[in-house]
């Protein structure tokens, strides 16, 4: 179609029209809009041209000339004309420049109006445009905005304010869309500045006047005067203008808008009276739409400088210092950010060879350019210098409420920051992380030893009565108590000698926190509320040192200083200084106070009680323990023999057992294992010490007594073992220098010792550790001491046979000083646990951790303390513990394991007289069965028996391991029945004239006997029985629990239909069963583990699923019986097979191996 300019046709459709418009050659569709003088056509294609909306909504001019609006679905009409004139017409809409729309027939010699939309305005705009908004409305609206028709009705525009009603006053801004009005008292309501120095009124005669506070100096008035009598109101209103109007909320009038609309309205709007007496109304981005007095935002600098570390609010940094610029050095010389020529702002390594930020604002070489830090908390850079400066860039939007002043800081970081006097940062050219906490609540909770770190917190929950920090030597505590009182006691929780003074009753959850700004502060913690301070040290120094402790020192002060050594808050010395200082009184006390492992306490806990009883009184200087009273032997094992006689009470069963003395060793053993396929054991003894042996390892054959000399080349002294799938005893850890602490020695069935530095060693130095074994045949070794030093640790673990480096382990951290030794059981999945898991307790402590990393993935609670004490069950504290019977399910799945403790001794060396059994699968939720014993007990030992019982045997009541530590050695051996009722289950059976204290152990035999042998309580082995309280013991003993004694035959195996086993599979056992009863028969695997220090290392029962029991010839039966079900539930190792009829074993258990793929450890040799 040719373009042909028409004359537009007036409404009535009579005469032509000026040329309002030009038809569209080719036809087109449009975008959102149809300018005037346009024209939208009807043959763009089968449906006709469209005009389409952001979100799809489409005004079509259709072939059959009507103009209608659709949906984005077409399945919807929004809008249609009146136009209709059925299809094959060519129509099109006009949207002509006199401000009409009209749709035209174009079919015919002139093109003839079907139908006007709208009438001609009366004033012609200077154009027109025709849109679509995403509600689907067509708005012909002309060059100022004025809407002349719409296809839908226009909502009227939103109100730009709402009368406040009541009236109010504001401090120190008020938002848009609200009003001041002048009715607040008789002067008018106010805004009042932050600093209360000045006030905004909105009076009753109109006037909006801003005063000085005193109302002597007026700083700004609106000229608008009506009298008095007259209601106004000032609205801020949210199009982004202030107006001042009359008659309050009805009717309003216009007095004055104090400036025009922004062009671009805001999101938002606030009036502010600045502490300047200023009155300014910014938009949200902190764009100034208006203010009372003219806003000077800096003032340029002249001539132009350089600066180091900051540049305050009001100054510039220039581009003309230097052929590169002027520049903004960090403190410490390592950044500099430069106003350069090409107008970039960079900041640069001080050997410019790195950017750090970019203005990206290059405008080329030769300008003259400024930086400016303006007083409004904005940082803008402009061109042409000083005179008719034009803004390139603001690099922030200006704050909403202004501070008092700026400073642009170049940090040491290479950071360039933009922060008000109160230290807020309003602008950074790097990210600005969240301030450091001040502390960080310690999880678990736990105590300190000796000193608590900054940024830790002490809390309240430990035991039963809080967390604390204790002196080296134990006499003092710092205790945060459940009732939010810090308080310092001495011996005792019982009587404090300071306190806090924050008391807020019991049952509150409080914390110490040692904070990182230098203040110690108590925080009370409640349920759903942020922690509230309720006692504070100290003010907070004015510059922060790097680090602070908290230390309570063996005097009994506590110092709150920083790593320098300043002293921020501290408390003196409880201890006052006795009068009777001479150690000589009583008669036959030292001159000289004995170190602490040659002291032997009293259990008195002050002076006069110990003077009293006839023995000697000082404070331990240094140490793990303390024991300020104690006897009078310069060595606490030298003595009358039998001056602390063994504690023997009366059995509380007709059949209580029986001790025998079997034979006489040539080892003061301290640790023993059995020999899997024998009726062997191995007995170590330590190399120091003065003892008699020069083997110092010897097996001994159980049926003929004979001991066989071996061969061990380092010190075994204080190390651990577990059982390997081979039946190979593994030791390691050791005493007396590295080839002894990182040893390696494994025993291998029919040999002797192996050990090979060079082959296979520890990482690091280890006394006291624990090895648990993998199901793969790995092994990691956790735990243990460096050395001998009070308070070492060595808090980590590490893989064997191939290392994967150390891994810390938190537990042991916060343990130092009883975690020694700790219990650690690879236990199965389960209900709870949907992965096998290692288990690991130290002091009262406990979590569950991933074998595969040794991390931590769940804490159970702590062991409650019973006495009010803090109590543990780890070396040198002394406890036992086992897993009790795994009682296969029906379906040979496990059920939860339990683990028992029991024993130990609290922080006053007192036995304890609990056991605890848990369930550790459950985690957090887990909690502690307490029960009580007949007697205290520590240097303890748990044996497991056949018909699931435990044995608890050896020990003293008062006292801890270490030389000489212990008092009054416990006699009667204590039978524990996990079956029987609660409060039913320990039994009292007989006692022994043979004394087990520090190295004494006790293992079970394949005959049903449990082994009893060691207690080498002095640090000479080598002593003269003679000559001290409780001799090293040679002499071993069997006892016989009462099931051999009980008069019942015991059943005989005579055959297992297979020695090496595979998992869930069915195997046979043919054996009397003298009892007849055949339902009351079990059958168990048990491991008796590597036994040392009262840790039964790798113990373990498994109650197996019988399946059947059928009579077999002569006179027996055959058992078929399922094994594990995997190598989880029972690792693959040797075990003793017990059958059980109705309680009584069989006369002799047989080896079996669980067999299972593992790693093949190196061959060693001896080197």
């Amino acid at each position: 179609m040719k373009r042909i300019e028409l004359l537009a046709v007036l409404f009535s459709g009579l005469s032509a029209a000026p040329a309002l418009f030009t038809i569209a050659n080719p036809s087109t569709g449009y975008k959102l809009a149809i300018p005037s003088g346009s024209t939208l056509n009807n043959n763009c294609d089968a449906f006709g041209c469209g005009l389409v909306a952001a979100n799809g909504y489409t005004a079509m001019m259709q072939h059959d000339c009507l103009f209608a609006v659709y949906t984005p679905d077409f399945k919807t009409t929004v809008y249609k004309s009146n136009s209709y004139m059925g299809d094959g017409y060519k129509c099109f809409l006009a949207a002509q420049t006199n401000g009409q729309l009209v749709i035209y027939r174009n079919d015919t010699a002139t093109p003839q109006v079907v139908q006007a939309l709208n009438n001609p305005p009366a004033n012609i705009a200077t154009s027109y445009s025709l849109n679509i908004d995403t509600t689907g409305n067509l708005i012909w609206q002309d060059n100022t905005g004025a809407v002349v028709w719409s296809a839908l009705p226009i909502p009227p525009p939103p109100a730009t304010f709402t009368y406040s009603n009541p009236s109010k006053q504001f401090q120190p801004s008020m938002a848009s869309g609200v009003t001041l009005n002048s009715d607040c008292n008789n002067f008018g309501c106010a805004i009042t500045s932050q600093n209360g120095a000045y006030l905004a009124v909105m009076q009753h005669d109109c006037l909006f006047i801003v005063y000085t506070s005193d109302l002597k100096t007026i700083v700004y008035d609106s000229q608008t005067w009506l009298g008095d009598g007259n209601k106004c109101f000032l609205a801020a209103q949210s199009n982004g203008q202030l107006s001042i109007y009359k008659n309050a909320g009805t009717n309003p009038v216009v007095v004055k808008a104090l400036n025009a609309v922004p062009a671009v309205q805001a999101a938002s709007y606030n009036l502010v009276l600045q502490n300047d007496g200023n009155l300014v109304y910014k938009d949200n981005v902190g764009n100034v739409v208006w203010s009372a007095k003219p806003i000077t935002n800096y003032i340029y600098t002249t001539p132009s400088v350089a600066y180091t570390g900051k540049i305050a609010n009001g100054a510039t940094l220039n581009s003309d210092c230097n052929t590169f610029g002027c520049g903004l050095t960090s403190a410490n010389g390592a950044y500099i950010t430069v106003m350069q020529h090409d107008c970039l702002l960079m900041t640069y390594t001080s050997d410019i060879k790195t950017v750090v930020f970019n203005s990206q604002t290059w405008l080329g070489d030769g300008n003259k350019c400024f930086l400016a830090v303006q007083n409004n908390g904005q940082v803008v850079i402009y061109k042409n210098g000083p005179t008719n400066p034009v803004v390139v860039k603001a690099l922030n939007p200006a704050p909403l409420v202004p501070a008092a002043s700026y400073s642009l800081l170049m940090q040491n970081d290479g950071n360039l920051v933009l922060q008000d006097n109160t230290g807020a940062v309003v602008w950074s050219t790097l990210p600005i992380g969240p301030p450091p906490p001040l502390y960080t609540i310690t999880k678990p909770s736990v105590y300190f030893p000796t000193v608590l770190p900054s940024g830790a917190t002490l809390n309240s929950d430990c035991i039963t009565w809080g967390c604390y920090i204790t002196s080296p030597s134990w006499e003092f505590q710092l205790v945060m108590q459940h009732d939010c009182i810090l308080a310092l006691y001495m011996n005792n929780p019982f009587n404090s000698t300071w306190n806090s003074g924050s008391w807020q009753g019991d049952g509150h959850n409080c914390f110490l926190a040692a904070q990182t700004n230098g203040q110690l502060v108590i925080y009370r913690n409640d349920a759903g509320a942020a922690p509230a301070p309720i006692w504070t040290s100290n003010p907070a120094p004015a510059v922060a040192a790097a680090s602070y402790t908290l230390t309570l020192n063996e005097d009994g002060s506590v110092v709150w200083a920083d790593n320098n050594g300043n002293v921020l808050w501290k408390l003196a010395s409880p201890i006052v200084p006795l009068v009777n200082t001479n150690f000589n009184q009583p008669a036959g006390c030292p001159a000289t106070p004995f170190v602490v492992d040659a002291r032997l306490d009293c259990l008195q806990t002050t002076y006069d009680a110990c003077y009293a009883a006839g023995c000697c009184w000082a404070p331990a200087p240094a140490g793990m323990f303390n024991v300020p009273c104690y006897g009078k032997n310069q060595n606490p094992w030298f003595g009358v023999p039998g001056s602390d006689p063994g504690v023997a009470i009366a059995p509380t069963v007709q059949n209580a057992g029986q001790y025998q003395t079997i034979v006489t060793s040539p080892v003061a053993a301290l640790a023993v294992a059995a020999i899997p396929t024998t009726n062997q054991l191995v007995y170590l003894e330590r190399i120091s010490g003065g003892v008699w042996s020069t083997y110092h390892t010897y097996l001994m054959d159980l049926a003929a007594y004979k001991f066989t000399p071996l061969h061990v080349y380092t010190d075994i002294f204080c190390s651990g073992g577990v059982m390997m799938p081979d039946g190979t005893v593994l030791n390691v850890g050791g005493w007396t220098g590295d080839p002894s602490l990182r040893g390696v020695r494994l025993l291998a069935i029919g040999d002797d010792w192996k050990q090979d530095a060079s082959t296979l060693q520890l990482l690091v130095d280890r006394w006291y550790p624990t090895p648990v074994l993998l199901p793969n045949g790995n092994v990691w070794v956790i735990g243990g001491a460096p050395s001998a030093a009070p308070g070492t640790n060595q808090p980590s673990v590490e893989l064997l046979p191939t290392s994967t480096g150390l891994v810390t382990v938190p537990l042991l951290v916060n343990t130092v000083t009883h975690n020694l030794y700790p219990f650690v059981y690879y236990l199965p999945a389960d209900a709870n646990q949907p992965k096998p898991y290692i288990y690991l307790f130290a002091g009262a402590s406990s979590q569950l951790f991933d074998p595969a990393t040794f991390a931590a993935f769940a804490t159970l609670p702590d062991v409650p303390s019973t006495s009010g004490r803090p109590e543990y069950r780890n070396y040198p504290y002394s406890g036992s513990s086992a897993m009790l019977p795994v009682v296969a399910n029906p379906d040979n799945t496990n059920p939860p394991v339990k683990i028992l403790i029991c024993g130990g001794s609290d922080a006053t060396n007192l036995g304890l007289n609990t056991c605890a059994t848990v369930t550790p699968s459950l985690g957090a939720k887990a909690t502690w069965a307490m029960e009580t014993m007949p007697m205290p007990r520590v240097l303890c030992d748990l044996v497991a028996l056949p018909d699931q019982t435990y044995l608890l045997i050896n020990g003293a009541t008062n006292g801890l391991g270490g030389f000489g530590a212990a008092q009054k050695p416990v006699l009667n051996p204590i039978l524990y029945n996990p079956g029987a009722p609660a409060g039913q289950r320990f039994t009292v059976l007989a006692s022994t004239q043979v004394e087990r204290l520090y190295h004494s152990e006790a293992i079970l035999a394949i005959d049903g006997r449990v082994i009893v042998s060691g207690s080498t309580p002095n640090q000479d082995s080598n002593d003269d029985p003679t000559k001290v309280i409780h001799p090293t013991e040679r002499r071993i003993e069997a006892f016989l629990p009462p099931y051999l004694l009980n008069g019942a035959a015991a059943p005989q195996i005579s055959a297992v239909s297979s020695s090496l086993l595979g998992y869930n599979q069915q195997f046979t056992i043919t054996t009397t069963i003298p009892s007849g009863k055949t339902a009351g028969v079990t059958v168990s695997l048990i491991n008796p583990g590597f036994i040392t220090h009262n840790a039964h290392m790798g113990n373990s029962h498994n109650v197996l699923l019988t399946k059947a029991i059928a009579p077999a010839a002569n006179g027996q039966f055959t058992i078929t019986v399922m094994s594990p079900i995997n190598s989880d539930t029972a690792l693959p190792i040797y075990y003793q097979l017990w059958v059980v009829d109705n309680g009584k074993p069989c006369a002799q258990a047989q080896w079996v191996k669980l067999n299972a793929p593992v790693t093949q450890w190196p061959k060693i040799r001896n080197t």
